[in-house]
């Protein structure tokens, strides 16, 4: 039975606010609380001064509210992720730092900037109801609700999928083509066999399984926004007939039967989620891909395979997510039978990374 989308609950809890002189009490959202809590102050600045000392006050651990052309402020925003690797030795204090560039909006509209060139309802986009207060939202969030925004309406074209993805509010968008490109390299894994895909997002690992002839799919979310989704695409697609079931729950959470193949597209980034959206990003002390090695052999038909797609961009970051990895398959008595891998460039970090599907099986 197809549900109704369900817009998320959002907060409404009391908003804490950041005092500047020039604007006033500024409310924070609550998912970038800690991350202006840990700053050495704020700092205002016209978005004609110089890109090198915003970037220097960024560095400096500074909350930086611009003011002025809004064009500018864009710029300024690109300079600073181009020279982002001067802000930290780590991938989470260069986050910090970085969302830390910031715009005074008001509703869905930025009272101190002029040339503004959108106009879009983007506090749907928000996991804070902010009811006639102005407040701070970093500058890269934006852009990232800005490009999703245009992905929800225009939809996402794959190679080999023969229907457009959407997406909807605090679902993470599978933007990298690669990611469906790599999973079609074990087509003959799928063909013909039963297929759960956890951590579904938009479905589209779901369908594709579908579409290569898997002889029934069930997609599983913990973000109910995300199952939703998914269960719209995969009405869209055409498939209803091969994927009409879509669980929510947390990985194996409500999930009844035993599968001969696990698609697990892993978050492999050592950090904290602070939204829903990033929860399929980042995976606090690697908490989330421990748990999931433990429970998969529970869920595995004899013979069963788990595609488990993994990138390596921690371990160089020395935060040893490769060896977190091999650790817990070796102790939940698993092994990798095969992988697959490219190399390409991490979109939000800027580095490169090697990617890998990984065809894990139960050691005899």
């Amino acid at each position: 039975m197809t549900r109704r989308w369900r817009a998320p609950q959002r907060s409404r809890c009391p908003m804490y606010s950041i005092n500047t002189d020039e604007f006033g009490e500024l409310a924070v959202l609550g998912e970038f609380r800690d991350i202006y809590d840990a700053a050495a102050g704020v700092k205002v600045y016209h978005t004609s001064e110089k890109p090198s000392i915003i970037l220097t006050e960024l560095k400096n651990d500074r909350i930086i509210v611009l003011h002025g052309d809004y064009l500018d402020a864009q710029y300024l925003l690109f300079y600073v992720q181009k020279f982002e690797a001067c802000l930290g030795s780590s991938v989470e204090l260069k986050r910090k730092r970085l969302h830390r560039l910031s715009y005074i909006a008001y509703k869905s509209t930025f009272p101190e900037f002029e040339n503004i060139t959108e106009n879009y309802d983007f506090e749907e986009w928000l996991p804070d109801i902010i009811q006639n207060q102005s407040y701070l939202i970093p500058a890269r969030r934006y852009n990232r609700i800005l490009t999703d925004i245009n992905r929800a309406a225009e939809g996402i074209a794959f190679d080999g999928l023969e229907h457009k993805i959407y997406i909807r509010p605090f679902v993470y968008v599978p933007s990298d083509k690669s990611v469906p490109a790599m999973f079609m390299q074990f087509a003959d894994i799928i063909c013909g066999r039963t297929v759960i895909d956890i951590g579904t997002g938009t479905g589209v690992l779901a369908i594709l399984a579908a579409q290569l002839g898997a002889v029934s799919v069930t997609a599983a979310d913990i973000n109910k926004n995300a199952a939703d989704c998914a269960e719209n695409n995969i009405r869209l697609s055409g498939l209803g007939n091969i994927a009409p079931e879509v669980v929510c729950g947390d990985l194996f959470e409500n999930v009844k039967n035993k599968y001969d193949v696990i698609i697990f597209n892993a978050p492999w980034v050592m950090g904290e989620p602070k939204n829903l959206y990033e929860s399929a990003i980042y995976d606090k002390d690697y908490g989330l891909i421990n748990r999931f090695l433990k429970q998969a052999p529970d869920y595995l038909e004899p013979g069963g395979v788990v595609l488990l797609q993994y990138s390596d961009i921690s371990q160089k970051n020395g935060d040893g997510s490769f060896d977190n990895l091999y650790g817990n398959l070796t102790g939940n008595g698993l092994y990798i039978h095969d992988k697959k891998s490219i190399l390409r460039k991490n979109r939000l970090f800027g580095l490169m990374e090697r990617v890998y599907v990984f065809a894990v099986k139960k050691s005899k």
